[in-house]
């Protein structure tokens, strides 16, 4: 059981990795497009690196103490938006995109050095926000890094939209989990919802109201980057059933589009 675990720390560390990697500039000397001219942008990076110095702070500090919820895990690392933009403010101070570029480089390597080493991080850990499990730290900030890239227009590695909606299917079910609405994410996820207004509780096989949508198309609506309607209206949600548009009453499930402004406007 402690292997198996621990593979799927490795598993979820190695995504991780290639997620923060993908949103640093790329070496000096490669031609730059619209998508790599904003990677180089100093609030970003600086964004980028206080999620790496948190990450590694978390990873190296074990605790006993029980841990909070992944859902209390991100609604509380939504509510330290303003103090990780001040956070990253301050880091950014006077220095370089290139120079802040070469701290990240070397943060990212010493932070994928604890991940990825036997054995690896504790199973609980203390974070900025307090006790968690350091699967739900690297789910909560994997998916931070996940909407810096929708932000941003950045390709992003296919693992990490998997593992971002899964995270957000988990916290939808931890507070909205019931039996009228079935919603699909193929291939990354399903969840079975209530209705928030009054509506058949289905006991055996799929509800009677269905949504089912592409990852992004989840990801987007989940984290505030766009709107139920606009998306059904576009085609992009494929629903049926009475009760099905009671999905967008329990979205976003956390409105990252909004402290990502705040974050990365400077640049």
């Amino acid at each position: 059981m402690a292997a198996r675990a621990e593979r799927g720390v490795k598993r979820l560390a190695t995504t991780w990795v290639a997620t923060a990697r993908s949103l640093l500039p790329p070496p000096k000397g490669t031609t730059l497009g619209p998508a790599d001219a904003r990677l180089g942008g100093r609030h970003h990076i600086a964004h980028l690196m206080v999620i790496l110095t948190d990450t590694l702070q978390t990873v190296t500090t074990s605790t006993t103490v029980r841990p909070i919820t992944l859902g209390t895990v991100i609604d509380e690392r939504r509510k330290a938006a303003g103090t990780l933009a001040t956070i990253g403010r301050e880091v950014v101070a006077d220095d370089t995109a290139t120079r802040l570029a070469d701290q990240a480089q070397r943060l990212l390597s010493e932070v994928e050095s604890v991940l990825l080493s036997s054995p690896g991080p504790a199973a609980t850990v203390e974070s900025l926000v307090g006790p968690v499990r350091v699967t739900d730290h690297l789910r909560a900030t994997l998916l931070a890094m996940v909407t810096m890239g929708f932000y941003d227009g950045v390709d992003i590695p296919s693992a990490a939209v998997t593992e971002s909606c899964r995270t957000l299917a988990a916290v939808i079910d931890e507070s909205h989990g019931g039996r009228t609405i079935e919603l699909r994410v193929p291939p990354a996820c399903a969840v079975q919802l209530a209705a928030t207004q009054s509506g058949p509780i289905h006991h055996r096989g799929t509800p009677p109201n269905v949504a089912e949508m592409d990852p992004v198309t989840f990801l987007q609506l989940a984290t505030g980057f766009s709107h139920w309607q606009e998306m059904r209206e576009a085609g992009r949600v494929q629903a049926s059933g009475s009760h099905v548009d009671d999905v967008a009453n329990v979205l976003p499930v956390v409105d990252m589009a909004e402290s990502l402004r705040t974050v990365l406007a400077e640049d």
